[in-house]
């Protein structure tokens, strides 16, 4: 997909660009910083073959009823994961880009691209709630500094993410890694009859999610990269006393 620019006919924008690998979707040179480094954000993904796989899905829908959604895809097919830069500094926000068997598409292509950006980010995101299906050993291992600083959103529906596995695959990688919120790996219930109580009486009733947990990671930028500071709130813990 090329880059292209919409406007509305009834009021004038300014036009967005389709992020794309290897897209810079932001930059301030020095002097327009405060803090006087340079920035820089720039798109690891979509890449063509994500891209391509995304529109030849959306060809092969029929034509849908008033009011209904169109969503024949995966919705992480289509993430956007992004690469900033200030000063000297590198962050890697990993969305939930997931890594396939096809060397064109995800995490595969991210580092099979000639243009994709240099450095070893200090601080990441883990993509896709540190499920499994977004870990590929080659992103630690050439994007990655040692022992970086690590973050995941907890997924709490359905499958709960991250599983066991995935915390020790983490925590082998980095110690310096954190989560938003705990797992409730135990659904809730109730007594049965109080469920056939409910539903005679035509009753549902939804869990009330907490509120989401929060991971701040700052850092002076005089000083060393290693010298990252991260708070804690809402729920927010260290990823090994998730399971605690």
């Amino acid at each position: 997909m090329d880059a292209v620019a919409i406007t509305r006919h009834s009021e004038k924008r300014a036009p967005f660009r389709l992020a794309k690998a290897n897209t810079v979707l932001l930059r301030y040179e020095d002097v327009s910083s405060a803090h006087g480094q340079h920035i820089t954000v720039e798109a690891l993904s979509l890449s063509n073959g994500d891209a391509e796989a995304f529109v030849a899905s959306l060809a092969s829908v029929e034509a849908p009823e008033p009011g209904q959604r169109i969503m024949p895809f995966d919705p992480n097919d289509v993430s956007v994961a992004l690469w900033i830069s200030i000063g000297p500094h590198h962050i890697l926000l990993g969305a939930d880009l997931e890594n396939t068997s096809d060397a064109e598409r995800g995490w595969k292509a991210v580092l099979a691209s000639p243009a994709r950006p240099g450095g070893r980010a200090r601080l990441i995101k883990i993509p896709h709630h540190g499920s499994s299906n977004a870990h590929i050993q080659e992103l630690w291992q050439e994007m990655l500094a040692e022992q970086p600083v690590a973050a995941l959103t907890t997924w709490n529906r359905g499958s709960k993410l991250p599983r066991s596995s995935d915390v020790q695959r983490i925590l082998q990688l980095t110690l310096n890694a954190y989560a938003s919120s705990r797992v409730d790996r135990k659904p809730l219930t109730r007594p049965a009859a109080v469920d056939k109580t409910l539903q005679e009486a035509g009753v549902r009733i939804r869990a009330q999610h907490p509120r989401p947990g929060h991971v701040r990671a700052r850092l002076d930028l005089g000083k060393s990269e290693e010298d990252w500071r991260v708070d804690l709130f809402n729920g927010a813990l260290p990823l090994g006393e998730l399971d605690a």
